[in-house]
């Protein structure tokens, strides 16, 4: 791999995506497990806050659309996050190659994987997870105290459980894709180049397509269209 990969780097965004995974699963749930909040947390701690933000708010726009119901098979949105944005900035910061879109595309590319890969890991492993879970007895007479020992010992256990897989995928994750995506950008011509700038065009249409997703049901259309109609008609007025 290339050999400005720093180890303390991947351990510090792996310990932030830990700390963001108990935030969205199991904390205080804050904004700042969002792909843009993760953005401007990894770009201040890399030095590198505009390719991180470009690379955020386009995760942002993929994933907004997909909510955790019916059944779906969602992505780790903070293990993507953190590695498509860690690899933008990391590339950036040790090639300072100044085709910054084309940066933040191979990160764009890196979180969707990762994400995608990472959330079928956590459903295996919130399934061993239910399972431990569901083998929890309250001993018979037990007082207050052991059995309030034995609840936040296996509260504990599950939030770690979050920490530590997330924590895992980054640091595993991280190293592949920015060398990866070192070398794909380095290979990277003039056509390639051109086309990957094409995706920041693509945005607006992605925002339209996640609100319309969010948005378009039974009790709901109604508002879409009529804030679609407001924006229409300020627009023809300016």
């Amino acid at each position: 791999m290339a050999s400005w990969i720093n180890p303390n780097e991947t351990i510090l965004l792996a310990m932030l995506a830990g700390l963001l995974a108990v935030d969205e699963r199991a904390g205080w749930q804050s904004l700042l497990s969002n792909p843009v909040y993760i953005a401007v947390l990894v770009g201040l701690l890399l030095g590198e806050v505009r390719v991180a933000v470009a690379t955020g708010v386009a995760l942002e726009l993929v994933w907004l659309s997909i909510l955790p119901m019916r059944g779906s098979r969602r992505p780790d949105i903070v293990s993507g996050a953190v590695v498509g944005v860690g690899t933008s900035c990391l590339i950036l910061r040790h090639t300072a190659d100044p085709r910054e879109l084309l940066v933040a595309a191979a990160g764009v590319f890196s979180g969707i994987v990762v994400g995608h890969l990472a959330g079928a890991l956590n459903r295996g492993v919130g399934r061993v997870r239910g399972r431990s879970l569901a083998r929890f007895e309250i001993p018979a007479g037990a007082g207050a105290g052991p059995l309030v020992r034995r609840l936040l010992a296996a509260q504990y256990l599950s939030l770690f459980s979050y920490f530590i897989t997330a924590a895992l995928v980054v640091a595993i994750a991280l190293p592949v894709t920015v060398f990866l995506g070192d070398r794909s950008t380095g290979w990277a011509n003039a056509p390639v180049v051109r086309g990957a700038g094409w995706w920041v065009q693509l945005l607006p249409a992605f925002g339209a397509a996640a609100l319309v997703q969010n948005y378009w049901h039974r009790h709901l259309n109604r508002f879409l269209l009529l804030s679609a109609g407001l924006v229409l008609v300020v627009l023809w007025f300016r």
